[in-house]
């Protein structure tokens, strides 16, 4: 890996960092819905990279009313192909709801008061914090869902630098001419299986991820 492939990799963690600075003096309304649609934003990255890749489909489906076109269906796709744990699957549950609270209500937005105050301190993430830490980083229930949003963010760009794409199990054999048929049936025979140039050991399914 060249230099240039490390500071690619690093990139999207600056911007981020300099992304939340600028929301500092955002509304709540802007913090809450601006926020996730960051998290929404970069969950599908970590999709588009963890599921075959056929990128025209993947696209497809993650637009609006498509199966993976709310952050909802995103969350529970990304928990189910292995992209994130069931802890972090839990939270970016919570914050969706208190996205849905804020979206849905006529009145501004106030999250140091009422459900929303309640729903930001059920936050799960303060929790990763020694208490004095705890003390001095979650202020405000805004502060909490701030932290609370950049930290997930940040686990899944984490996420998305080390993600594995799942590959097709094995090519369509009916469209494969007589001799690459016949190839492919000695491999398979033998415990093995050549796809996209590269040798699977087909009695060990994990050598497919």
């Amino acid at each position: 890996m060249t230099n240039s492939d490390n500071i690619a990799d690093f990139e999207p963690f600056v911007k981020s960092i300099e992304y939340w600075n600028r929301l500092n003096n955002a509304t709540d309304h802007e913090i809450v819905v601006i926020g996730i649609a960051k998290l929404d934003d970069s969950l599908a990255r970590l999709l588009s990279l963890r599921l075959a890749k056929y990128e025209s489909i993947i696209k497809s489906n993650t637009n609006f009313n498509k199966p993976l076109g709310t952050f909802s269906a995103k969350i529970d796709m990304a928990l189910l192909t292995g992209s994130i744990t069931k802890g972090i699957h839990g939270e970016l549950h919570r914050v969706r709801t208190i996205r849905n609270s804020v979206a849905h209500d006529t009145e501004i937005a106030d999250l140091s008061s009422g459900k929303l105050k309640d729903q930001c301190n059920a936050l799960r993430t303060p929790k990763l914090f020694t208490t004095t830490a705890r003390e001095k980083l979650f202020v405000s229930p805004r502060r909490r869902f701030q932290l609370t949003v950049s930290s997930l963010e940040t686990t899944i760009l984490r996420s998305s630098l080390k993600i594995k794409r799942i590959l097709t199990p094995m090519p369509d054999i009916e469209l494969m001419d007589e001799k690459a048929r016949d190839s492919y049936y000695a491999n398979v025979e033998n415990g093995k299986l050549i796809l996209d140039g590269k040798i699977y050991d087909i009695n060990n399914k994990c050598n497919f991820y």
